[in-house]
């Protein structure tokens, strides 16, 4: 996978091209089944646009990687491209399905 399209974003974000080189490699190695979408695609949240549904998902993940021994040489890569927090698109997400329920009871 190519990340040249996205290297100037990252680095208005604080990215440092020692960290550039090594998102380079990391996209490099991946196969093409997860770089067109095929085998990778999360379903939307419901609330959440797709990039947020993807966000959360990956801040989930990172929530839970050092549980299951995983580091990371830069953990906070999410926060200096400038997503969301976890919490934040969780009660993204509660709030549509608060709006949701309570507009199936006014309908009854």
């Amino acid at each position: 996978m190519d990340i040249s399209h996205v290297e100037s974003l990252l680095r208005q974000y604080g990215v440092d091209e020692e960290l550039l080189e090594e998102l380079r490699s990391a996209a490099a190695g991946l196969s093409p089944e997860l770089t067109d979408g095929s085998l990778s695609r999360l379903a939307k949240i419901d609330g959440l646009t797709d990039t947020e549904s993807q966000v959360l998902a990956s801040r989930i993940l990172w929530k839970i990687a050092p549980i299951l021994g995983v580091t990371f040489t830069h953990p906070n890569v999410l926060d200096m491209a400038g997503y969301p927090q976890l919490e934040e698109l969780m009660a993204k997400a509660d709030g549509y399905q608060v709006a949701q329920k309570r507009a199936e009871y006014a309908s009854r």
